[in-house]
């Protein structure tokens, strides 16, 4: 590797809940800080539940080199 280049981290779980439970958590764009494994991921963007294709939703980030910034992301597949 590289000098500045990142090795991919990769972590597997297995979680005793039903898949429906998980869902809705995972839908939840206000939820998504609590188990962020980043830390860049902050509190506070205004969401609705994601319900389907088209949906868009922003998340407020920080990062040491960018600082404070908010990312808009657009639901393109929904299942």
């Amino acid at each position: 590797m590289a000098d500045g280049e990142c090795k991919p981290v990769t972590v597997s779980r297995r979680i005793e809940a039903p898949a429906s439970v998980i869902f809705q958590l995972l839908a939840d764009p206000a939820r998504h800080p609590a188990f962020d494994g980043s830390g860049m991921l902050r509190p506070g963007a205004p969401a609705a539940v994601i319900a389907d294709v088209g949906d868009v939703f922003v998340m407020k980030m920080q990062n040491e080199s960018l600082g404070h910034y908010e990312m808009e992301n657009h639901v393109v597949e929904y299942e």
